[in-house]
């Protein structure tokens, strides 16, 4: 029924984060890097869904809404590494928030994720950027990279949020848009593409 494929469906996700794959580095001779994502956004905005359709490939109809921290692993080669993508997915609704600070103190980036197709997310969007995030990480005032607006659900014919007004906030602090259809998978690819290539960059040099 319903309920037990909602279980069913959030213990799915829930445990995703357990990694069954064994690598030994002895024989491979790989360097492990981890990638910590932390995902924020409103209620309804998709972030489950994204998650779901960077590991799994697929696109989940189902709307269960996130009540607490939520985790969810994959494992992917770039440039003869192995990196484990970690995807930290934050409920939506207020009532279930808590302090994220050790979450944000972790991350090597934070995707806001807001509905270009409901009037009003991005403005909830940006609430949360300056009341919660710019609150810990100073991203603004240090003009931060490693943060992305995701504008989500760019499928949809009705978009009720203005695409220029967004571009014209992002470029004036100079913060990453992305826009993206979960649905679709369009933008996606590129999103990732250059999120493994910035963590690459920067632990390229950091080894050098």
């Amino acid at each position: 029924d319903s309920k037990s494929h909602k279980k069913n469906f959030r213990r799915q996700f829930t445990d995703a984060h357990i990694d069954l794959t064994i690598i030994d580095t002895n024989i491979f001779n790989e360097l492990i890097n981890e990638i910590n994502i932390v995902i924020l956004g409103g209620i309804k905005v998709g972030k489950s869904s994204f998650v779901i359709k960077v590991t799994e490939q697929r696109f989940e109809k189902l709307y269960i809404p996130t009540i607490a921290v939520e985790i969810k692993s994959k494992t992917v080669q770039y440039r003869n590494k192995t990196i484990k993508l970690n995807f930290i997915v934050t409920p939506g609704d207020k009532q279930y928030k808590e302090d994220y600070t050790p979450l944000y103190e972790k991350a090597n980036f934070i995707f806001l994720c807001f509905d270009i197709s409901r009037e009003g997310s991005f403005d909830e969007a940006k609430k949360l950027l300056y009341e919660e995030v710019c609150e810990y990480a100073g991203l603004l005032k240090i003009g931060i990279t490693n943060f992305y607006f995701i504008a989500n659900k760019m499928d949809l014919p009705s978009r009720k949020e203005s695409l220029s007004t967004i571009q014209s906030f992002c470029k004036e602090h100079k913060l990453d848009l992305y826009e993206i259809s979960v649905k679709s998978g369009k933008g996606i690819k590129l999103l990732m593409s250059n999120v493994l290539s910035k963590f690459n960059e920067v632990t390229t040099t950091i080894n050098a």
